[in-house]
């Protein structure tokens, strides 16, 4: 997996970016994932940023490229995109679990707050106990139905490297 900073992503254009994930594709021997691009946001220590830098990225992302950009709050018992965007939305990814085998893409799509800068947010959970309900398989579904929908997928994650956290670093495109 390659680390790069998110503001060089941006600047380097779309031909050096497909050349830099090709090799990890034929190192790990696994097929790219179809559909919408997923980069996730870690930093292993609390309050660098990494909530404000997966943000502006997604924000950045669709006013640069147009397309539909989803923001996935992955930091689970103590998300706070949804305050950063000062979002007043009450679905979180906690519902979207409720219902996970029949969810569907258009489904999952309504349980997301609309930001005025067009991002699409599925926040966190309301409370921490909550995020217990959460499995790396479950993200690992919600991420697939998000790639049918979405160009790129940013998902905000917490300092804690578990299951979910590693599950996600494992199929994401880029991560920061």
């Amino acid at each position: 997996m390659r680390w790069v900073p998110a503001a060089d992503w941006l600047r380097l254009p779309a031909r050096r970016r497909r050349r830099m994930r090709r090799p990890r594709s034929r190192r790990t021997g696994r097929r790219p994932q179809p559909g919408g691009k997923l980069l996730l946001v870690y930093s292993p220590k609390g309050g660098t940023g990494c909530s404000t830098v997966a943000i502006n990225l997604a924000i950045a992302l669709q006013q640069v490229t147009s397309k539909k950009v989803a923001l996935v709050d992955a930091s689970l018992q103590f998300g706070d995109v949804a305050v950063l965007l000062d979002l007043r939305g009450n679905h979180s990814i906690a519902e979207a679990v409720a219902q996970i085998d029949t969810l569907e893409v258009d489904q999952l799509v309504a349980l997301m707050s609309p930001h005025q800068s067009g991002i699409k947010v599925l926040p966190a959970p309301t409370s921490p106990e909550m995020a217990e309900v959460v499995t790396s398989d479950h993200l690992k579904t919600i991420i697939g139905l998000l790639r049918r929908e979405f160009a790129y997928i940013i998902l905000d994650t917490w300092r804690y490297l578990d299951d979910t956290i590693l599950s996600t670093m494992e199929i994401a495109t880029a991560s920061w």
